[in-house]
C-alpha cells in the first residue's frame, strides 16, 4: 500500500508541473497586453514630447493622453485611448469601429478569455483560443505594418514579439497539460487496479 501512495504522490507532483507552467504562461500572456507593441522613431519622439508639453501648458488633457499613447502604444493603451476618445467625442465613431476597436479589442478579449480558461484548467479551449489569437495578431501586425510601420511613423517594439511568443507558449503548455492529464488518468487507473 505504501508503494501505491508513493506512486500516486509522484504522479500528482508530475501532474502539477504543467499546471503551474500554464499559469505562468498565462500570466506572461496577460502582461504582454501592457507592453509597448510599437515605438516612435527617435526623430519623432522629441517632437511628440514637445507637443505633450505644449498641450499640458494649455490644459488639453485628452490631447495629452493621446500623445502619451503615441510614445509607447500597447494593446491595452491603444484600446483604452480610443474607447475613451469615442465616449468623450474626441474620436470619430467610424474610425474607431472600423479600424482601431477590432484590431485592439479582439486580441485583448481573446487574451483575457485565454487567461481565464487557463486558470479554470480548460486546456482544449485554451489551445483553440490561442490559435485564433495568433491569427488575429498576424492580421493586426499586417494592418498596423501597412498603416503605421511602412510609412515610418512607428517601428515594432519588443512587446509585439513578446505577445506572439506568449500566445505560442500558452498553446504549447496547454497541449502539454492535455498530454499529462491523459498520462495521469492512465497511471491512476493502473495504480488502482
Amino acid at each position: 500500500m505504501n508503494v501505491n501512495v508513493t506512486n500516486i504522490l509522484k504522479k500528482v507532483k508530475d501532474f502539477l508541473k504543467p499546471q503551474v507552467a500554464l499559469l505562468i504562461a498565462a500570466a506572461l500572456l496577460f502582461i504582454s497586453i501592457f507592453m509597448p507593441i510599437m515605438d516612435l522613431p527617435r526623430r519623432y519622439e522629441k517632437a511628440v514630447e514637445q507637443q505633450i508639453e505644449t498641450a499640458e501648458d494649455y490644459d488639453r488633457d485628452s490631447e495629452v493622453k493621446e500623445l502619451k499613447t503615441m510614445l509607447k502604444p500597447s494593446t491595452a493603451r491603444l484600446f483604452s485611448t480610443y474607447v475613451l476618445g469615442l465616449l468623450g467625442g474626441d474620436v470619430s465613431a467610424s474610425e474607431t469601429i472600423m479600424f482601431i476597436a477590432p484590431l485592439t479589442a479582439l486580441p485583448l478579449i481573446l487574451i483575457i478569455a485565454t487567461v481565464a480558461l487557463a486558470i479554470l484548467k480548460k486546456h482544449l479551449p485554451v489551445v483553440i483560443l490561442s490559435a485564433i489569437n495568433f491569427i488575429v495578431l498576424l492580421i493586426q501586425k499586417t494592418v498596423f505594418s501597412q498603416v503605421f510601420i511602412d510609412n515610418g511613423e512607428f517601428r515594432w517594439a519588443f512587446g509585439n514579439g513578446f505577445m506572439f511568443f506568449a500566445v505560442i507558449l500558452v498553446a504549447a503548455v496547454a497541449v502539454w497539460n492535455v498530454i499529462e492529464n491523459k498520462k495521469a488518468k492512465k497511471a491512476c487507473a493502473d495504480v488502482l487496479k
